[in-house]
């Protein structure tokens, strides 16, 4: 969930409604290019798909676009090196939870450093690396620090469960069952 592998570019040529050379700095899914091409073709977006059109974005009615987004990657053994991670990304914070899902395969990376998790401010932390003095910190097993309350705040607009059983926080970060 590192910036360098979340920060996609999507590059869109549409002479009607965009002048070249225009830039939107708006968070978009890939989840949302479907529904975004299906609104342009004036189909119905089927309530079923995951994702929501960035057409009111390029139209200049939405400036904004989504708030946050849930982050979620399974670990692959072909790709041993990361584990299963969870993660809440909204404008200004990251927040990262590495959870220990149980898996007694020696290729599970950081056997014995999970469950971990990380907290990046990304005003002060751009590029989210956690570098000395950047304002953001890898929280480890300790406790989440003053700055994870804005992340914390957005738990009921975040579609998806994150499993934060062992946060020491008066609310869970995400109650089961809500929706964006």
């Amino acid at each position: 969930m590192y910036e360098d592998s979340i920060r996609v570019p999507f590059l869109v040529r549409y002479p009607p409604l965009i002048r070249p050379g225009a830039r939107f700095d708006p968070m978009i899914l890939n989840i949302d290019l479907a529904p975004t091409l299906l609104d342009f073709a004036g189909v119905e977006i089927p309530r079923h798909m995951q994702g929501r059109s960035w057409k009111p974005i390029l139209e200049g009615k939405d400036r904004q676009g989504r708030s946050d987004w849930l982050y979620e990657y399974f670990w692959e053994k072909s790709y041993p090196f990361d584990p299963t991670q969870y993660g809440i990304r909204t404008r200004r914070y990251k927040y990262i939870r590495y959870p220990d899902v149980g898996s007694t395969d020696p290729d599970y990376p950081m056997p014995k450093e999970l469950p971990y998790e990380e907290l990046y401010d990304l005003e002060s932390d751009p590029s989210g690396d956690a570098q000395p003095g950047a304002g953001s910190c890898r929280l480890g097993p300790a406790q989440p620090d003053a700055r994870f309350a804005e992340a914390a705040s957005r738990r009921d607009r975040v579609s998806g469960r994150l499993p934060v059983s062992k946060l020491s926080l008066k609310k869970p970060l995400l109650r089961h069952g809500t929706g964006a």
